[in-house]
């Protein structure tokens, strides 16, 4: 059974989108006032959030691999995006203080109890479990494509919002992974590089990954508020 102090959430963010990352950070201690909680600063803009960590019970990750992180997000940045090498910050939770983890971006409100998400992960014997997809916004049309596909991956998983594990991934497993994602880089989304990168990555290590929603059932599928649906509510 994992111990309480090892499951917990990374977010990112910094002093750009403070606003945002007030409104999350009162979301998600709403609903989960004990679970751990740490930032992976997003860039060196971040000292008016870290101050903040005291009244939201957050700890600050810094770690060394952020800078060769930044190496692989500046490779596959066709210059669209100016920040991108900086969303892969994120990835360093793999090597970081908690077993079993969530990750969220700031852009998002938590409203549900989130520790049965993550517990699912051993519960079911899951690698990695995400949220929304799209598989356009991943993989471009083309031969990876429909290879991947024919194997049951590409689900083309978005990154901002996604469940794993201590150890499932290693800097020098994701140096070596970059190298060959670089070589069809024109078969990976060209703006979307830290998505096209993780997604890349479980599907050429073919981790055994699965929906949230499809895995535990009962929750919403789609994590996009403007996504249209309704809630169904079941007379008792």
């Amino acid at each position: 059974m994992i111990e309480k102090s090892t499951i917990g959430v990374y977010f990112s963010a910094n002093d750009v989108v403070y606003d945002w990352a007030i409104a999350f950070l009162n979301s998600f201690r709403t609903f989960n006032p004990d679970l751990r909680l740490i930032l992976i600063p997003f860039n060196q803009k971040c000292d008016r959030l870290i101050q903040l960590k005291d009244t939201y019970n957050f700890e600050v990750y810094i770690d060394s691999s952020f800078s060769p992180l930044e190496a692989i997000g500046e490779a596959f940045e066709l210059g669209h995006t100016p920040t991108g090498k900086y969303w892969f910050r994120r990835y360093a939770s793999f090597w970081g203080p908690l077993d079993s983890f969530m990750y969220l971006d700031a852009r998002q409100l938590v409203l549900a109890d989130l520790k049965p998400i993550i517990l699912a992960l051993e519960k079911y014997d899951f690698d990695f479990l995400y949220y929304d997809c799209a598989i356009n916004q991943v993989y471009e049309p083309g031969e990876l494509r429909r290879s991947l596909l024919k194997n049951g991956g590409a689900r083309g998983f978005n990154s901002g919002r996604w469940i794993s594990k201590k150890g499932l991934f290693s800097l020098d497993e994701f140096e070596k992974l970059a190298e060959e994602a670089l070589q069809v880089r024109e078969q990976l989304n060209p703006r979307n590089t830290d998505q096209a990168f993780i997604n890349y990555c479980c599907d050429m290590k073919q981790v055994c990954y699965g929906h949230v929603a499809e895995v535990l059932g009962g929750i919403c599928q789609n994590g996009w508020v403007r996504q249209s649906g309704k809630i169904y509510q079941q007379d008792e």
